[in-house]
């Protein structure tokens, strides 16, 4: 699967500050860094996921892992694209084969072998 869009710029995004106003809606979302200090330039995907309410998501997002995303950039933005709930997962695949963000667990969950089928069948890479 491609990924529907061509560059982060074309995503909605919004100041993470402001994350109680995301609309509930089935999404591929990414942290994106105004610059941060583990030497990613301003723009970088610190995070990719998938969700099948932004809004619900970010309510649970735990007190722990804001501090932490503070902690890397002082300026980050929550952006997202929607996507039917049967592609989520895909897109979310070829999204962090992509941008291979630091703080996506699921990218370094991937065995070897399975993540190169992936990338294959996502045409990422």
């Amino acid at each position: 699967m491609n990924i529907p869009f061509r560059d982060l710029s074309d995503l909605q995004h919004i100041p993470h500050a402001e994350r109680r106003d995301l609309p509930g809606l089935s999404a591929v979302y990414f942290l994106i860094g105004a610059g941060d200090v583990i030497s990613k330039p301003a723009g970088s995907v610190l995070y990719v996921g998938e969700t099948g309410n932004l809004r619900n998501r970010w309510r649970s997002h735990s007190i722990n892992r804001l501090a932490l995303y503070r902690s890397v950039s002082s300026d980050w933005v929550i952006a997202w694209i929607e996507v039917a709930p049967n592609e989520r997962q895909m897109v979310e695949l070829a999204c962090l084969l992509k941008w291979q963000p630091p703080y996506s667990r699921d990218m370094y969950a991937l065995p070897a072998v399975r993540a190169a089928e992936m990338r294959d069948k996502c045409g990422a890479g």
